[in-house]
């Protein structure tokens, strides 16, 4: 892991291949395939010497095996959740069963169930060879682009969340830069992965914290892809990364990633690949009332208790609102990837996952919209126990939980 363990690498002369019994022509030749991204029809960046690394088929395999040891793989409603979301399954050769989660037993192996379910390899089927692309396109496939999940606590919202979040930098540092596959997307423009809760310190706790621990821990693939961009600034004397406790900046990709207050001056303006926000349920939001007015809901909430000023912080529908409006641009151009043939090059996605506060509580009202045909929302309600398999109905804490307050259980724990 150190620098000396890197391979050096030197200037290659013609008279090195001649003198070693190569032809210059095949030498030639092999280069140019090897700067060559099949996936997109484009040149790698060559000073990013990343083809070492293997990129995740899928988010399975990601974390499955690609991520590192340290990555558990998900719980098999959680990988439902993910196949779906991130339309990595074709619906053509997949057991129809799988299709409804209802079908997935919650102690169902997720392995068992990655080997069941036809899973796209690198955005096409290893059955039938359909791509994720004409799919998409035939409406086969939905694109979703929006995960509205409203669970019990303890069912792992927050870690799942993470794990999307880590495989979506992934891809996103295997695949080209979007500005250079884009027609739509400056080389200058910066693109953010944002983190948002009730406050900063929350988005830290809740989200950013699982996140960066799958980033930073050792022997992960990105700790590997940390050493390649460490030796070409080496090479090229140039920075390629910034990591900070709080930040993470790839220069290279044009990459921001950061957790975030639920300030308008903040959540404005950015052009995202990626938006998640914990307890969106819980934040205040506004309703309308019977006569047409809006009101301010008047529930009281101990977690707004923050030294930012209350007149900049956004309510749900405002944060809400300003990650989907940034997501616009990244969601347009993949989907004119999509018409050119490219599969592998994620959307934008906006997570949402909370438990309920009240049925017109923002993520309620998105659960809701979620069922309505043309939508690009996976919305899902389930309980703590049909989740989590380390926990049943009967579960002492579970049930302790209904025996002092039904409703608040109900709420907590039934996500209802």
């Amino acid at each position: 892991g150190k620098e000396e363990d890197l391979p050096k690498k030197k200037k290659i002369r013609r008279s090195d291949i001649l003198d070693a019994g190569g032809d210059l022509d095949d030498f030639i030749w092999k280069a140019m395939r090897e700067s060559y991204d099949p996936h997109t029809n484009t040149v790698r960046d060559l000073r990013i010497d990343d083809r070492d690394l293997p990129v995740a088929e899928n988010y399975f395999q990601f974390c499955s095996t690609t991520a590192g040891p340290s990555l558990k793989m998900p719980f098999a409603r959680q990988l439902w959740g993910a196949y779906n979301l991130l339309g990595e399954y074709c619906p053509r050769c997949s057991p129809k069963k799988f299709l409804n989660i209802e079908n997935v037993p919650v102690d169902m192996d997720p392995k068992d169930l990655g080997r069941k379910v036809a899973l796209l390899k690198d955005g096409v089927c290893p059955r039938c060879s359909a791509t994720k692309a004409e799919m998409v396109l035939s409406g086969e496939l939905r694109d979703y682009n929006q995960l509205v999940l409203i669970a019990g606590q303890r069912a792992g919202k927050s870690s799942f969340t993470a794990t999307i979040a880590a495989y979506y930098l992934h891809r996103y540092l295997k695949a080209p830069r979007l500005s250079t596959i884009c027609r739509g997307i400056q080389d200058f423009t910066p693109l953010t992965f944002t983190f948002v809760a009730l406050t900063a310190s929350r988005a830290v706790k809740l989200l950013w914290s699982p996140f960066s621990k799958i980033i930073e821990a050792q022997g992960s693939w990105f700790q590997e892809y940390f050493k390649v961009l460490h030796h070409a600034g080496k090479m090229y004397d140039k920075e390629f990364f910034t990591f900070a406790t709080l930040y993470y900046r790839f220069h290279h990709k044009n990459l921001d990633l950061y957790p975030s207050s639920p300030l308008k001056r903040t959540l404005r303006g950015d052009t995202r690949i990626l938006g998640a926000t914990d307890e969106l349920s819980w934040f205040p939001y506004k309703i309308v009332s019977s006569s047409g007015g809006v009101d301010e809901d008047g529930e009281e909430n101990d977690n707004l208790n923050d030294e930012e000023d209350e007149r900049e912080r956004a309510n749900a529908d405002e944060v809400h609102q300003a990650l989907e409006n940034s997501l616009a641009t990244v969601r347009t151009e993949i989907l004119s990837l999509y018409k050119k043939g490219i599969s592998n090059v994620p959307t934008g996605i906006n997570l949402n996952i909370s438990s309920p506060q009240s049925e017109m509580d923002k993520l309620s009202r998105l659960l809701r919209e979620s069922s309505q045909e043309e939508s690009l929302s996976l919305g899902l309600r389930l309980p703590t126990w049909e989740i989590s398999p380390l926990y049943s109905r009967d579960h002492p804490i579970i049930r302790d939980a209904y025996r002092k307050s039904p409703k608040r259980a109900e709420r907590d724990f039934g996500a209802n």
